[in-house]
């Protein structure tokens, strides 16, 4: 069995971290393809960023398939999920940020999480 890491940035780009759900749906979607023996998700660390490991057969399936099947499911989410990262001024408390999600909400429909900063503590609402 072989094995690749892949760069979590390269197969889905606008994701804020590797604890977005979009993660685990590139991995479930290619968990089962033909050749592809085990996939995990490799935290980041101090020298690298988080990475997809892949863990393949290479008489089913080459390298250069698992990186283009890759690619193609990341493009697929990325387009069916999309992520919209807004900075904004103002934000006291958290009560705050829990309207500015309600807002949106309203505006732009389903936005199921939003990150923002709130002095030195980073909040997921």
């Amino acid at each position: 069995m072989d094995k690749t890491k892949i760069n979590l940035d390269s197969i889905l780009p606008e994701i804020p971290d590797e604890s977005d759900e979009c993660v685990n749906r590139v991995i479930d979607s290619l968990k089962n393809k033909r050749g592809i023996d085990e996939i995990h998700l490799v935290p980041h660390d101090d020298e690298n960023g988080a990475r997809i490991c892949f863990h393949y057969n290479a008489d089913q399936i080459s390298i250069d398939e698992v990186t283009q099947h890759a690619a193609n499911v990341g493009a697929k989410i990325s387009e069916k999920y999309g992520h919209l990262l807004i900075e904004v001024s103002g934000i006291r408390y958290p009560r705050h940020a829990r309207i500015i999600e309600e807002d949106l909400k309203k505006k732009i429909g389903n936005c199921k999480c939003i990150y923002c900063c709130y002095r030195f503590y980073s909040i997921r609402i």
